[in-house]
């Protein structure tokens, strides 16, 4: 029997590009699908589309909620998961015709527990072309490595259901996406695909290209998360990775909110300040040269000293 996908997409006031979502996911080459679309409160006529398609195809299932946010709708849809793979796709976005056959093709055959692939932001960038050989990972091993060539999100991935039972994600946050180390620590098997099958749309006024205050505390948060979990778990690989995106977050966000020149931000500087100090105190300053002197000397100095240890290295 063909293993099933559930497919869940959270749907929260996009009538504009649902349907290009929902045509992208009814009409995959790969069929035996479970369409899980949960409508998280929309005010616009999103309900109403995600009806119509329930009405024309039986694999489609609508939960109607009120809003909760990204994170609670997905959390809903993963309780009434039951295929044999997971996928997430966020409701503006859509994904090539020929995506599922293709992850499944390398799931299957690898016993991946989880498949990631390339997105775009090119509607004309999808590439199923295999111009390279897909890589073959492991999931606490090669965390770094992972989140550079698929980053954190969790739209460009096909997950075994396994790997999922347990992990929820955090409800009413922002940056919900960082908590990838949950998932990957159950990860053996893991397989890059090198194709370009999804595509992320970039709309003004989104969630996460506007400045919140949230955002900066909500990703220290989950920053934070990764650094504990690495120690409760003894995860070696993860750590080291973890601290620093930790510190150079502090350190890019501070210059940020910097540029903004408003007082009404100046407690956020003093935190991420504070953050930074707090580690270097942890893990001892060797740790952070890098984020060290872009803090106290400003980005240009640190430019200057890369460029310097850069020229040093190639005369030894």
């Amino acid at each position: 029997m063909k293993p099933r996908i559930s497919v869940i997409v959270p749907v929260y006031n996009v009538e504009a590009y649902l349907r290009d979502c929902l045509d992208s996911i009814v009409n995959q080459t790969y069929q035996n699908l479970q369409i899980i679309l949960v409508d998280d409160g929309s005010t616009d006529k999103s309900g109403a589309i995600c009806d119509e398609y329930k009405e024309k195809d039986s694999r489609v299932h609508v939960i109607h909620k009120k809003n909760g946010g990204q994170a609670e709708a997905r959390n809903v849809g993963l309780t009434c998961a039951n295929g044999d793979y997971v996928s997430f796709i966020d409701s503006d976005d859509f994904i090539h015709p020929k995506t599922y056959e293709l992850l499944l093709t390398y799931a299957e055959a690898e016993n991946a527990d989880l498949v990631t692939f390339c997105y775009t932001h090119d509607e004309n960038g999808f590439n199923t072309q295999n111009k390279t050989e897909p890589i073959f990972l492991d999931g606490r091993k090669d965390f770094s490595t992972i989140i550079s060539l698929a980053n954190t999100g969790p739209c460009n991935k096909l997950y075994k259901r396994a790997v999922l039972d347990g992990f929820a994600f955090p409800v009413g946050k922002l940056h919900e996406d960082e908590y990838l180390h949950r998932i990957l620590y159950n990860c053996n098997n893991v397989v890059h695909v090198p194709q370009t099958l999804y595509f992320y749309r970039m709309r003004e006024g989104s969630t996460m290209h506007t400045f919140k205050e949230s955002k900066v505390f909500n990703a220290l948060e989950a920053f934070e998360d990764r650094i504990r979990f690495a120690q409760e778990k003894d995860w070696k690989e993860l750590l080291r990775p973890a601290v620093n995106r930790y510190a150079g977050y502090c350190v890019d966000e501070y210059f940020i909110v910097k540029k903004l020149n408003d007082k009404k931000y100046n407690h956020i500087l003093k935190h991420l300040k504070k953050c930074l100090a707090e580690k270097i105190d942890e893990f001892g300053k060797a740790m952070f040269w890098k984020q060290y002197v872009m803090f106290n000397y400003g980005i240009i100095p640190y430019k200057m000293f890369m460029l310097f240890t850069r020229l040093l290295r190639k005369v030894l």
